[in-house]
Order: structure tokens, then sequence, then C-alpha cells
């Protein structure tokens, strides 16, 4: 699934995974494997269902990939991603400071959901912190490049904003930068939804 996320799929040797307006393949894999039902397979569907923004369902298959095995670190994160989706970014939170317990030495993925969390629950300063933290920690982590830069804008400091930007995409000029393709909405602490 991170694998069409962050454009993965050619190193994996699975060329259809990005095609628009198709059934994915992964999503085929993600029915077989749902024959023999653990934890994994059921993180798997809670992801594919965020992207999808089925929430209710999301916070269903997490809860069965928690429930299949209370250890998983990775079953917590799709809850918490779930629960973001859903508007609910203090129970995220939650669930994230398990993983991180459960995998002290977590990847950048559980970085970019604490820093969606907070930056969704209006705590932009420690969204901020949590970024810088992760990239400290990650200079490969460029996933978190553009929420780390929206929040950064945010801030007001868009001048940090910017130079994080251009860490993503050296050398574009304004314009491009204005367009990067990783924008999404998330729901707020105001109700409404925002950009990054």
């Amino acid at each position: 699934l991170r694998a069409a996320y962050y454009g993965w799929n050619q190193d994996f040797g699975v060329a259809d995974i990005a095609r628009r307006g198709q059934v994915l393949e992964w999503e085929k894999y993600l029915q077989q494997t749902m024959r023999y039902p653990s934890s994994l397979g059921y993180t798997a569907e809670a992801l594919n269902l965020v992207r999808l923004s089925k929430t209710k369902e999301a916070r269903r298959a997490a809860g069965r990939a928690i429930a299949l095995d209370p250890n998983d670190p990775e079953a917590h994160v799709a809850m918490a991603w779930a629960l973001i989706v859903s508007g609910e970014p203090e129970e995220a939170l939650n669930f994230l400071a398990t993983a991180i317990r459960l995998n002290p030495k977590y990847p950048s993925h559980y970085v970019l959901a604490r820093g969606v969390a907070l930056f969704q629950h209006g705590d932009l300063k420690q969204a901020a912190e949590v970024f810088e933290e992760g990239f400290r920690r990650n200079p490969s982590a460029i996933a978190i490049l553009p929420a780390y830069a929206s929040v950064l804008a945010h801030l007001d400091r868009r001048k940090e904003a910017r130079e994080t930007l251009l860490t993503l995409r050296p050398g574009s000029d304004q314009t491009t930068l204005e367009n990067l393709p990783f924008a999404f909405p998330v729901k707020t602490w105001e109700g409404g939804s925002k950009r990054f």
C-alpha cells in the first residue's frame, strides 16, 4: 500500500499499481490475503479504506488488526490514520503513542501520522517540532516534508517552509513549489478542512 502512496511500485516490480481508473493490483492481493485474516491483512485493509475516506470501515478493520495482535505497532498506526481522517486527532495521538512504545525505533511514517494529528489538533508548534526531529533523525524521510512545510507556513515561518520544499524539489521556481501535488485535506479542530 505504501508503494502506491510513495511511488515505490517500480522498485518492487509492480508497474500497474499507480494506474488511475482501474482496479489496483494490490487490492486483488488484499482480497486474497483476507482469506486468512491476520493483523497485517486488516492493517492493509484499514489503510486502503482510509485512502478511500471510508472512515467507519477503516476503524473497524484497524480494530480487528489490533484485536488479532495488540502488539502490532502498524495496526495502531492504521487506527491512528482512521481516526485522523475521522476528525479525532486526540484519540489518534493515543494510538500513535502506543505504536511508538511498541516500536521505539519507529520509521518515518509514524512521524508523518503524529505530525498530521498534531496539526489537526491545532498544536502547530508541537507538530513542527515532531517533523523537524523526524527529519533530523532520518534525512531520507522526504515524505514528511510537504506536511512539515505546511505547518511552518501556518506558523508564518514562510521562508523556512520554502526552504523545506526546496529540499524536496531543489531548484524549483515558486510556481512549481505552489503546485506540488502533495496536498491533502484533513478535518481540523474547527470542523472544517485545511489543506497541506
